[in-house]
């Protein structure tokens, strides 16, 4: 979608008539850039265009962000309401495990032999190649107790040894017996972090209406002006697990290694910070082909396990089976895959009560490539929150997501767009620290209606681990980052938070006619062509497809902030090098059929054209860039095979 928003180079001068003169002409100038008004409109549209702006910022020049409306009319074709998920086995259970048990079920005891491995995460080695044991044979009528957290069972009928007929994969927490793990207190609570790929606040309330009812009467804090501060989940991420910056940006620079090939085991992830104080950790994502820091084998994981209990095993075992691929869709067999993921973290819930713990759990399977799905997931992730209400007790809960939807065709819409900044957080606060301490309480409902970060939970995560909460807790200063149980005392635009012009969802988007947008939107494609036209000069096997415009799917005009058009600070100047902004989407006839989206910029004294910041996705591309390492090469690439 195009926009634009008014940059200005000042000289100080002292106010006279021509000076005024001149400022009304570049008013004029600015109005004119709307093309779609015409001179005889423009007095009006100039009233318009202030009360809009007064509308979404206030003098000062904070970010407020927008109170989007789930139900707004016109974003309600995207929405479609969810049945229930069904998980068609194609074989039946042979094994059952069950407190450390693996038995074979009664009614197959006469009729197979069976034998089982253990696996886990090969320290030192990689984060794909798992260290097998040696097979045992299971005992048809005892069982065998397995002391390893996953295990995989292959069975043969006896009447036909010739090839398996079933295989199948099992999980356990075992408590960890090589640190100990102190208990939990109203000063040291435990942590749990429950997590939903691609979850805008709105999204939430429409496809998970019964766990949105249940954090509510459990008391969770809406985090209502939670904003991303980066386009994907990695990025997020790591402003969420280290406070730093992953990624660059036209603003700010990365302050950790942004190369691809790398190992995260040394990166300050913020569970080293709880282990560190004698919690047990946790770390379970379901998808190993897309995992967050396993990006389509483009980054490396870690090569030594990243927490005490580490889920990635166990999907890397079995996702790649021919069992697991003819299951039905987001199912293993007869169970859906985020309830085999959440059975893991209640076991690690049930087996360190009152010990303090420290989880967090991702799920991105039904949530990161489809705007509805995740509506199917309700009811189960209702039901855990009720009934683990009592064992939260001695917990911090937070529920979050790195962003809202990314590629859904809700993309195309000015409240989609707006969505795709605003991911889902809410917290609670255990009920006897909330007696404790209500001041936390206070504080976080305060900080709800304001602006906040995924610096700040960061920065949240801090305060918890140092279990002092009488005293204050400052700041990170170079990003103004707040723990959310502090005041947010000073609001913050959007850059003093360092959330980059490209996400801040503060400015009013004015809508404009495609056909005012097509000169940035042709400079866009021209800029992607060049861009891919570098990557097929340096290789011989494949070239990048060459986008050719087919429509203009957005275009917009940015509105800034009041305080952006009136500030004090250059009040009496002349301005020069005025800049207009467009953000335009537009989608490339095929075979790429990609929709991408960016903010081009039109010096009006040059009339030069340039496209700043980061080029973004808004439809999905699967392996279709498989042949580019470049973050940006990535999402505009579709590969093909030179002759």
């Amino acid at each position: 979608m195009t926009s634009m928003a008014f940059h200005f180079r000042s000289v100080r001068k002292k106010p006279s008539v021509k000076r005024l003169l001149f400022l009304g002409f570049c008013a004029f100038v600015i109005f004119k850039g709307f093309l779609y008004i015409s001179n005889a409109t423009v007095p009006l549209e100039m009233q318009r265009y202030l009360v809009l702006l007064a509308e979404q910022s206030s003098d000062s020049g904070e970010c407020n962000v927008p109170r989007l409306d789930p139900w707004d009319p016109t974003i309600l074709k995207y929405y479609a309401k969810q049945g229930k998920l069904e998980c068609t086995a194609l074989q039946s259970n042979v094994t059952s495990f069950r407190d450390g048990i693996l038995t074979v079920n009664n009614e197959f005891r006469d009729s197979v032999n069976c034998k089982y491995r253990t696996f886990a995460h090969n320290n030192g080695v990689s984060d794909v190649d798992l260290l097998y044991s040696e097979y045992i044979t299971l005992d048809n009528e005892k069982g065998a107790r397995v002391d390893k957290e996953f295990v995989e069972v292959e069975c043969v009928k006896k009447l036909l040894p010739f090839g398996n007929f079933y295989r199948y994969h099992h999980h356990q927490i075992v408590p960890t017996m090589e640190k100990r793990i102190e208990r939990s207190s109203v000063d040291r609570p435990s942590v749990i972090m429950f997590g939903l790929d691609s979850m805008s606040r709105s999204n939430f309330e429409r496809q998970m209406p019964r766990t949105h009812r249940a954090l509510k009467e459990m008391g969770f804090v809406d985090m209502e002006g939670h904003v991303k501060v980066a386009d994907n989940t990695y990025a997020n991420w790591i402003a969420i697990l280290t406070g730093k910056r992953g990624t660059t940006v036209r603003e700010f620079p990365a302050e950790l290694n942004e190369e691809w090939n790398i190992y995260f085991d040394d990166f300050p992830l913020i569970w080293k910070n709880y282990s560190a104080n004698d919690y047990v950790t946790l770390f379970a994502e379901d998808r190993p082909d897309i995992g967050t820091f396993n990006y389509f084998e483009k980054l490396n994981g870690f090569k030594y396990t990243p927490t005490d209990h580490y889920f990635r095993p166990f999907w890397v075992s079995c996702f790649w089976t021919l069992g697991f691929r003819r299951s039905s869709e987001h199912c293993y067999q007869s169970a859906p895959q985020h309830l085999i993921q959440m059975n893991y973290l209640q076991e690690f819930i049930d087996k360190y009560p009152g010990r303090r713990k420290f989880a967090y759990h991702w799920s991105q399977d039904m949530s990161h490539d489809y705007l509805n799905l995740i509506g199917v997931a309700d009811d189960d992730i209702d039901d855990f929150f009720r009934r683990n209400k009592q064992k939260f007790n001695d917990s911090i809960v937070i529920f979050f997501s790195d962003h809202g939807h990314r590629y859904d065709s809700i993309r195309e819409t000015a409240v989609g767009r707006l969505e795709s900044r605003l991911p889902y957080l809410s917290i609670r606060i255990p009920p006897e620290m909330d007696k404790k301490y209500p001041h936390l309480r206070k504080n976080l409902i305060e900080n709800s209606k304001k602006m906040t970060t995924q610096f700040d939970l960061h920065r949240t995560l801090e305060h918890i681990v140092t279990g002092d909460f009488m005293a204050s807790f400052p700041a990170e200063k170079s990003k103004q980052a707040h723990s959310l149980f502090t005041p947010i005392s000073k609001p913050r635009t959007c850059y003093e938070a360092q959330v980059p012009e490209d996400f801040c969802p503060c400015f009013k988007e004015l809508k404009i006619p495609a056909d005012d947008a097509r000169e940035a939107a042709q400079h866009l494609l021209e800029y992607a062509n060049e861009k891919m036209a570098e990557f097929d000069a340096s290789q011989r096997e494949y070239e990048c497809t060459k986008l050719v415009l087919e429509r203009i799917t957005d275009a917009s005009v940015q509105i800034p902030p009041q305080r952006i058009v009136n500030d004090p600070q250059v009040q009496g100047t002349t301005s020069v090098g005025l800049t207009l902004n467009y953000r335009v989407a537009l989608q490339a006839k095929p075979p790429s059929s990609a929709i991408i989206e960016a903010v081009v910029i039109k010096d009006l004294d040059s009339g030069k054209l340039t496209v700043t910041g980061e080029i973004e996705r808004n439809n999905k591309y699967g392996n279709t860039s498989h042949c580019v390492a470049d973050r940006t090469l990535k999402k505009i690439c579709n590969c093909v095979k030179l002759k």
